[in-house]
C-alpha cells in the first residue's frame, strides 16, 4: 500500500555548521585552570555560543572567566556530583533531566549582571576555577559557495 510522508524543515541559517566540536578541561578549587579554545568560524564578526556542561567534584564555587572578553565571569554555586549545562545561546541553564535550574539555586543573585561565556573568532582564553570537570561544545558556521 502507498503511503504519504509530509516534512516540514526549518533552517535556522543560511549556512552550514561544522560538526561538533569538544573542548574538555578539569580544575581545582586551588589552582585555576587556563584553556585555550580556537574559533575558526567563517563569521569573523560573531560570536559563537557554546554548550558548557559542568560536573562538580566538590560543594563550592565555580568560576569560568573569558580573559579574551574583558576577563568577563561567570561565577556559579554548585553542589557535588550534581551536573548541570549552560547553555550560553539560549540563556538558560539546566539539568541531566532537561529541567530548568533557578538562578536562585545556583547562588546568582543579580539576573541582569549574568555574563554568558562567548567565543570571538580566533584564539580564546578561559580561567576555570573550583573543583569541576568542564566540557565546552559548540559550531562553528561555515559559509559555503558564492554570496555577496
Amino acid at each position: 500500500l502507498p503511503y504519504e510522508l509530509t516534512c516540514t524543515v526549518t533552517c535556522d541559517s543560511q549556512w552550514g555548521y561544522t560538526p561538533l566540536i569538544l573542548c574538555k578541561t578539569t580544575s581545582s578549587s586551588t589552582l585555576p585552570r587556563e584553556y585555550s579554545i580556537q574559533n575558526n568560524s567563517d563569521c569573523w564578526e560573531d560570536y559563537v555560543y557554546p554548550t558548557i556542561k559542568v560536573s562538580p567534584k566538590s560543594h563550592g564555587i565555580i568560576t569560568i572567566k573569558n580573559k579574551t572578553d574583558n576577563d568577563r565571569t561567570m561565577k556559579i554555586n554548585a553542589l557535588k556530583s550534581d551536573n548541570f549545562y549552560i547553555d550560553c545561546r539560549n540563556l538558560k541553564i539546566y539539568d541531566i533531566t532537561k529541567s530548568i535550574v533557578s538562578f536562585e539555586d545556583l547562588g546568582i543573585e543579580d539576573i541582569d549582571d549574568i555574563y554568558w561565556p562567548r567565543l570571538a573568532y580566533g584564539e580564546n582564553i578561559f580561567e576555570f576555577t573550583g573543583d569541576a570537570t568542564f566540557e565546552i561544545s559548540y559550531r562553528e558556521p561555515r559559509k559555503v559557495g558564492a554570496f555577496a
